[in-house]
């Protein structure tokens, strides 16, 4: 992580989305999810099982937090000139991203000890698209 960073973070798009994203047990558990997948095989192409796992992760928060279902409150489709310019800047922070930093700390915290992340430990609920319709 760069001095020249925000807050030690690359920049901040990669602050603010790693800010948002890791009090949610979700991603916490896709973190050991890949490094279990990148243990089991860590000589894939000579790269070791930690630049598996954090390629593998990265790839994934990319491709889940920039699916249209995942929630978007704003629209390609709009001509409302405000919501047009909130989703360019949403694009463009995005895009300005380290998504393997975001991974590589995702994996760092699923290495800690589990009783560093007991039950009550986030109170963000997160979206599940398979939860849709279930009563609670």
């Amino acid at each position: 992580m760069s001095e020249e960073g925000y807050n030690g973070w690359a920049n901040y798009p990669t602050w603010c989305i790693h800010l948002h994203l890791s009090g949610n047990p979700y991603w916490v558990e896709a973190a050991r999810e890949a490094k279990a997948a990148a243990q089991a095989d860590p000589d894939q192409y000579n790269h070791g099982a930690a630049n598996l796992a954090r390629w593998s992760l990265a790839d994934r928060l990319w491709e889940e937090l920039t699916d249209p279902e995942y929630g978007w409150a704003l629209t390609r489709g709009s001509q409302n000139a405000a919501a047009l310019l909130g989703w360019d800047l949403l694009e463009w922070a995005i895009r300005q991203a380290d998504w393997r930093e975001i991974a590589e700390a995702f994996l760092e915290a699923a290495g800690e000890d589990e009783a560093t992340y007991p039950e009550d430990a986030f109170p963000i609920e997160y979206y599940d698209p398979e939860d849709e319709g279930e009563d609670n």
